[in-house]
């Protein structure tokens, strides 16, 4: 089976609008074209099968349902057999297949069709051929509306169907197929065929320009064979062309067979395709030859003039906030311009001459990149403006932005926030479902959603002058995904201890979509709560191991957290209670790498009450190394408790030893329960302070010491030799309490491969010169970027590392 090939303009991709099959009104709108593409199918024998999709070509007020009839006009040439829906239905019924007429009717529930939509897609009908003959598919529009109920008055322009051998069906293209031009240029088309199996009598045919403003055919010229030929007087956009073979040159089965050459001289910019019909094309016993034909395309265009990027700027130096307007100065007529006034692949105006503040201090690259229809320039001026401290110091209120690297999926659905905002804010809230709820306080922070559903984001700013929040309705999509997984419990809970009666709101946190929840507040076996998210008053003190199952579809999961919730008797005030907390941390006095220390503390109780057992851990960077269980503190007395740990390398490592971890011991003050420290490890033999954190390029960092790199991953994305990535951004975060030296080794995971070894850059420089220093409780921002070297010979995926370490600085 062999299809005609058309050019067919217009974007098929695009999102489509709402349809529906029900309440469509009975007014009449302006008149559309619905048509099959492609326009022609040709089947080299019976039970062979082509798929014809049909479009309408504009939706001016959108699209809201269609009941269509489609149609075979000769049964007995082929039938219909399936009917394949776009995407974008939500709803659709079809009548019994196969059949030579098939009833078909959609509905979409999403609106996804907009008014002015083109080329909308309507679906897609498999024929199979029957046997030898021709036929036309069509379609009979019983009702076709738009999003105000109005019937779309429609043409319909049929698709044939032709049934039998392949050798009795040649091919006649128009070469080339496409061709640019300039206005006054020319251009020969040749019609030819590719093979004739019976030999060639004569044609009549008509070539046509379907635009006709871009041109004329101004002559023609016919091959050695042609006996007698007549075409139409020129210059022409459209011509008749005739010949008879009276020598009988042609003979059956010849092959590259020229028809005739047609010259065509360009005239006005545009783009048109060039059609061929033939009205005869006779063998040499005179009987018809069905041909498949493929058309050409033309685009004409102006005179070439490509832009060239300039501009100045005034003033290029000066004190923050530092107001400078941009002058374009650019040649060559651009009719668009994209300012990037800190070069961060970020366009910050399109304006022809902007101004632009710059709030902080720094030296600033500036990038314009100009266009017009024949191309475009950049103009890349590097620390072209410098914004120096102000004399009198002045720090406005911060103003909040941010943006997400996705803001669609199905869940979970991980989502990176950035924080864009301005005026150097220090402080950041971030609630990811505007639910007057924190979820949290870094600057840049990553957030899972678990449920579908619309979620509207809130980022509130601070620092010493002001505030401001930035909210973006509806920004995050998450939907259902397509593949249903079991569910996974997880809960937590607003507060695990109190004195009775002590009222809990319990959250559900699980994933996998859960449908139904089952929770046992005191693990006794018996369901308390049937709801998604509870709250539940215990009377009586004692610990309380909760219990939540979570089931759907997909299976069930259940979370069960021993001694989760802390009572105590109500009957003392907060004044009567213990207080305790971490008075001194004593670690030995030398302490080496792979060796097994003693830390010892000393845990104070001054408060009134006399405080019971309760639990004391020893943790390093974050994480609990060693428990020790304490029987209890009188009121006004102590306790030493010795730790135990084994540090895995030399370094800076910051302890912190918390008394009562678990909570089990109502105080007077709850905050007041953790001492931290930093203390040095020397190595064994060497006593080197040396640490690493390395993030690979591919998959995850594995953060070592108190150096905190994110993300974890980088990808480049395609790119070719001499080309360099578009910037992205690492955070280095030190949680320590020391201050870090840090600098950065990149390799190649394939052996004798330097892509990423010669060509990555840190901060716009090699990495091997990148040095950065990272002070305590803070964070520092690197930029990436992969420049591919010129003379690369490798291609396919490349994975590499980068590992950042980082020294104690002195």
């Amino acid at each position: 089976m062999k299809l005609t090939r058309k050019k067919i303009t217009g974007n098929l991709l695009r999102s489509l609008a709402v349809l529906l099959l029900f309440s469509l009104g009975a007014c009449t709108a302006a008149g559309e074209e619905l048509y099959f593409e492609p326009q022609e199918a040709v089947f080299s024998d019976t039970v062979s099968v082509a798929n014809l999709s049909f479009y309408l070509d504009q939706a001016p007020s959108g699209l809201s349902g269609y009941n269509l009839t489609l149609s075979i006009s000769d049964p007995s040439v082929a039938r219909i057999t399936g009917v394949e829906f776009p995407s974008w239905v939500s709803l659709n019924n079809s009548s019994s297949l196969p059949a030579d007429s098939v009833q078909i009717k959609a509905v979409d529930l999403t609106e996804k069709i907009n008014a002015g939509d083109s080329d909308v897609s309507l679906g897609t009908v498999t024929v199979e051929s029957l046997a030898s003959g021709e036929a036309n598919l069509t379609v009979s529009v019983n009702r076709l509306d738009d999003d105000s109920e109005n019937t779309i008055s429609v043409t319909v322009r049929e698709a044939k169907l032709t049934s039998g051998t392949t050798s009795k069906n040649p091919i006649v293209s128009i070469i080339p197929a496409e061709s640019t031009l300039s206005s006054g240029e020319s251009q020969v088309f040749e019609i030819r065929a590719d093979n004739f199996p019976d030999g060639l009598s004569g044609y009549d045919f008509n070539l046509t320009l379907e635009n006709p403003a871009v041109g004329n055919f101004t002559d023609v010229e016919y091959p050695s064979w042609v006996g007698l030929s007549e075409n139409s007087s020129m210059p022409n956009t459209s011509i008749k062309v005739k010949a008879v073979d009276t020598t009988d040159v042609v003979k059956a089965g010849d092959e590259n067979v020229l028809l005739a050459s047609a010259t065509f001289v360009a005239e006005t910019p545009g783009e048109s395709e060039i059609s061929l019909t033939f009205n005869r094309l006779d063998d040499d016993s005179g009987s018809n030859i069905n041909a498949v034909t493929e058309a050409s395309s033309v685009k004409v265009q102006g005179s070439s003039t490509l832009p060239v990027a300039n501009f100045t700027a005034t003033p290029t130096s000066g004190d923050s906030p530092l107001t400078v307007q941009f002058t374009d100065e650019s040649a060559g007529s651009p009719t668009a311009w994209a300012w990037d006034f800190d070069n961060d692949g970020n366009v910050d105006s399109t304006e022809q001459n902007p101004g632009h503040t710059y709030s902080d201090a720094g030296s600033y690259t500036v990038n314009l990149t100009v266009t017009n229809e024949d191309g475009s320039d950049s103009e890349v001026k590097t620390d072209y403006i410098t914004v120096s401290e102000s004399s009198t110091p002045e720090e406005p209120e911060p103003v909040a932005a941010f943006n997400a690297d996705v803001t669609n999926g199905t869940v979970p659905l991980t989502v990176n926030f950035t924080d864009k905002s301005t005026e150097s804010p220090t402080s950041w809230a971030w609630d990811f479902d505007n639910d007057g709820s924190i979820d949290s306080t870094e600057q840049n922070p990553s957030y899972t959603y678990t449920s579908a559903g619309t979620y509207t984001v809130n980022l509130t700013v601070a620092n010493a002058e002001g505030n401001d929040s930035e909210v973006k309705t509806d920004y995050i999509t998450a939907s259902e995904s397509s593949t249903p997984t079991e569910p996974v419990a997880a809960f937590n809970a607003d507060v695990t201890n109190g004195t009775v009666p002590l009222t809990v709101n319990f959250t559900d946190q699980s994933t996998g979509t859960p449908t139904s929840w089952a929770w046992d507040f005191d693990n006794d076996g018996s369901i308390d709560s049937t709801e998604q998210n509870p709250s539940f008053t215990y009377t009586t003190s004692g610990n309380y191991t909760v219990n939540l199952t979570v089931s759907s579809a997909a299976g069930g999961d259940s979370e069960v957290k021993a001694e989760y919730i802390t009572v105590t008797d109500s009957s003392t005030t907060p004044e009567d209670r213990p207080d305790l907390i971490v008075s001194s941390i004593s670690p030995s006095s030398s302490i080496t790498a792979n060796t097994s220390c003693n830390i010892g503390a000393t845990i104070s109780n001054t408060g009134a009450g006399d405080a019971g057992a309760f639990n004391a851990t020893l943790s390093v960077n974050g994480a609990v190394v060693d428990t020790h269980a304490v029987s209890g503190i009188v009121s006004g007395s102590s306790a030493a408790v010795n730790f135990s740990w084994k540090p895995v390398a030399a370094g800076y490592y910051s302890v912190t030893v918390s008394a009562d971890a678990g909570d089990v011991i109502a105080e007077s003050d709850e905050t007041n329960n953790e001492l931290a420290d930093c203390i040095k490890v020397e190595e064994a033999s060497s006593g080197s302070q040396n640490g690493s954190s390395s993030v690979s390029l591919n998959v995850t960092i594995v953060p070592v010491i108190s150096l905190e790199v994110s993300p974890s991953a980088l990808n480049f994305g395609e790119l070719y030799p001499g080309k360099t990535s578009e910037l992205q951004y690492l955070t280095l975060k030190n949680i320590g309490s020391c201050d870090v030296n840090v600098t950065a080794v990149v390799s190649d995971s394939s052996a004798g491969d330097q892509l990423f070894s010669q060509g990555l850059m840190l901060d716009s420089q090699l990495w091997n010169n990148y040095w950065k220093v990272v002070g305590k409780n803070s964070q520092e921002n690197t930029s990436v970027a992969l420049k591919v070297p010129a003379d690369y010979a490798g291609s396919g995926n490349k994975k590499g590392t980068i590992t950042f370490w980082a020294e104690a600085a002195e």
